[in-house]
């Protein structure tokens, strides 16, 4: 199969760029809502990012996409940084397009770092062929076409008592729109605060669900107590997966347990829908223990997501150029990377950033 590679401009796409790019996503495997066009092209309005868009084609049939940002030398899929969470080629039909797409994207910048956080149950050996390292993380993944009393006692016994004590002490969760985005914002500052963290505009969230949720790719759910609101999450669709991409919460009105009750009504929604998976993303024991209780006790099972990373050879080459420059840091340098050496594919990478706050 021999496979070409077509540089696209996602701010430019023609028509028949963006029915290919669309043909591969609804194709692909591993195609997730942070892979799509809606997600990537809300992205580069908002921030106006730099990005590169590779699109693989094998007999003029559409079969790989890679979106990745440029920051300078380092390339990334997706933008960890504004609250992306899976990214990398994906592909359609066969994974010979994705050694093809990993070169020409060393080809389009010479002298790169390249960053990939892969979604759930990807296939690295094309990644570990071409020379990228690989640290292994988990997600938690909820199957949620069964039955709404097996899901019920799939919760820990705690979170079961935390969605009794949300509704004996009348909390309601309500969806909101765009009008409450500012009501969740305030949320938002408040956890980011406690956590140390800066959080995205109010502007990104507000486009998020101004321009996805009437694509049915977003629901703003807000958990309400004695008329004012005290928690609230966004959930991400795309195909059969729901996402538990952010949520946020009053620090003092948790006694009432808003978050646990918020959780249950979007599984059981998300059931009726027809939605199969429910993805909780990244689990993070180390940097964010109380969320990884949180999230794994909602009876999801743990499937693994990778962080790649590779240096193309004239980044390499300039990094031990400047090392040579400085013997004594080298010499640190070495001993680091030989100490480290054996922690190449361990769990829980610290770098990791969580996407979901509650």
């Amino acid at each position: 199969m021999k496979v070409k590679i077509k540089h696209a401009n996602l701010a430019e796409l023609t028509p028949e760029d963006r029915y290919a790019i669309n043909e591969v996503l609804r194709k692909s495997p591993n195609a997730t809502v942070f892979h799509t066009l809606e997600w990537n092209e809300l992205l580069i309005d908002q921030y106006g990012l730099q990005n590169v868009t590779l699109l693989a084609t094998s007999d003029e049939k559409p079969v790989g996409l890679f979106i990745f940002y440029i920051d300078g030398a380092r390339c990334q899929s997706p933008k960890t940084e504004i609250e992306s969470v899976y990214g990398g080629p994906i592909f359609a039909g066969t994974d010979r397009a994705v050694i093809p797409l990993l070169r020409e994207a060393e080809r389009v910048r010479r002298i790169a770092w390249l960053d990939i956080w892969t979604p759930a149950n990807y296939d690295i050996s094309p990644f570990i062929k071409s020379g990228y390292t690989s640290s292994e993380m988990y997600t938690s993944i909820l199957e949620l076409q069964k039955p709404e009393e097996e899901l019920w006692l799939g919760l820990d016994g705690k979170t079961r008592n935390m969605v009794r004590k949300a509704t004996k002490n009348n909390v309601l969760v309500v969806e909101g729109d765009e009008s409450l985005v500012g009501e969740y914002y305030q949320m938002v500052v408040s956890t980011f605060t406690r956590a140390q963290i800066k959080p995205q505009p109010e502007s990104f969230y507000r486009r998020i669900i101004q321009d996805l949720g009437p694509k049915g790719m977003a629901r703003l759910l807000l958990a309400n107590h004695q008329g004012r609101f005290i928690a609230g999450a966004i959930f991400l669709f795309y195909k059969d997966i729901a996402y538990y991409w952010h949520g946020a919460s009053h620090r003092e009105h948790l006694s009432v347990a808003p978050n646990e009750l918020i959780q249950w009504e979007l599984i059981k929604w998300a059931r009726q829908n027809g939605y199969k998976y429910y993805d909780l993303v990244r689990i993070e024991p180390d940097r964010l223990p109380g969320i990884a209780r949180f999230k794994t006790r909602l009876g999801g099972k743990m499937a693994p997501c990778y962080h790649l990373q590779k240096g193309t050879r004239r980044y390499l080459w300039m990094r031990l150029l400047r090392l040579m420059r400085n013997p004594k840091r080298a010499v640190n340098k070495l001993r680091i990377f030989v100490a480290g050496k054996g922690n190449v594919n361990q769990k829980n990478n610290p770098q990791t950033r969580a996407c979901s706050t509650s």
